[in-house]
């Protein structure tokens, strides 16, 4: 963990290492799971942002619905840093595996993964 709170499993959600996303998570699931930064981001949200699918289905296989609705500092979600970045795919393997995914959830400043996707020209 480095002064930020980045983990491997951070580092390697957000560069779309699938390879390194599966060992690190076959050696010690749970803490790998929760593991979040200094700014609440989980390595579900890194991969959803840049949408690394790969690494998403890998995450979702190990992720409780709960990670999936974890927010960050800023009231962020995995779906909705998905749909804010442009990331149809991830959006979709989200709302698949956890229809339930916040959908009309607003982020601090209000917006929700619409409003986001919209503003960022992804809608």
């Amino acid at each position: 963990v480095d002064r930020l709170g980045w983990t491997a499993l951070l580092h390697a959600a957000r560069n779309g290492y699938t390879q390194c996303v599966h060992e690190l998570l076959q050696h010690d699931p749970a803490a790998q799971v929760a593991a979040v930064n200094k700014d609440g981001v989980t390595a579900l949200m890194c991969a959803a942002s840049k949408g690394h699918t790969q690494c998403v289905h890998e995450l979702l296989q190990h992720e409780p619905a709960a990670q999936v609705a974890a927010v960050d500092k800023n009231g962020g979600t995995a779906l909705m840093h998905a749909a804010w970045n442009g990331n149809a795919q991830c959006v979709h393997d989200l709302l698949q595996h956890d229809p339930a995914a916040q959908v009309a959830a607003a982020d601090m400043a209000g917006r929700t993964p619409l409003m986001g996707a919209a503003w960022n020209g992804n809608a």
